[in-house]
């Protein structure tokens, strides 16, 4: 399927649009007292949500004015199958994003950090893997930069998916300090990004 370059704007404006729609609603309906309880080791909520919001911005700024930056160099046809993918990839990740966004409600926070009597989450997209919600961006990182091919989509992808990476390894590094009685029998029995028969020890 073959798509103007205003189409894909339009296409990952969309997706990221719903994705912080979600993200804000989110923040908004939860509960006032988990929004202000202190967090171990944790940032206030509104940190990540602005962070949050001038990285969409930005993207949306730079698709905007850089899409059009030459791609590339893959022939017509490659181009097409490679957006494709990168499409398939981006609804999969809006998807499975808003799913586990569900699924933990007001237990999900803005960063990784471990909350007093935290509940660990193991149903829905949290009994496939462990940090679904970084998956499903990384997804859709590679899926947007699959779309726009050119090299600074690709940097941005890659750093993205690296940033994503260290915040699941430090959040589940808090999750087994504080949470490791419960925790680490969690972990014998799921992976962290791509779902898969963990052997119970």
């Amino acid at each position: 399927m073959k798509l103007s370059n205003s189409s894909i704007i339009f296409i990952l404006v969309t997706a990221w649009g719903i994705l912080l729609i979600i993200w804000i609603g989110g923040i908004l309906v939860q509960r006032r007292d988990v929004i202000n309880k202190r967090l171990t080791g944790g940032e206030p909520w509104w940190r990540g949500f602005l962070s949050a919001t001038i990285t969409f911005l930005l993207l949306v700024i730079y698709m905007i004015k850089n899409h059009l930056v030459k791609k590339l160099n893959f022939s017509s046809f490659w181009s097409m199958v490679v957006s494709d993918i990168g499409l398939l990839f981006l609804f999969m990740g809006l998807i499975f994003a808003i799913w586990a966004r569900i699924t933990i409600g007001s237990h999900w926070m803005m960063g990784p950090v471990c909350m007093e009597n935290q509940k660990i989450i193991k149903s829905g997209p949290y009994a496939l893997v462990r940090h679904p919600i970084y998956i499903s961006v990384i997804l859709m990182l590679v899926g947007s930069s699959a779309m726009i091919q050119n090299i600074y989509s690709l940097l941005i992808s890659f750093f993205g998916s690296f940033i994503l990476v260290g915040k699941a390894l430090l959040e589940e590094r808090s999750l087994i300090k504080y949470r490791g009685e419960e925790y680490l029998p969690y972990i014998r029995k799921t992976s962290m990004f791509f779902p898969c028969t963990r052997v119970k020890k």
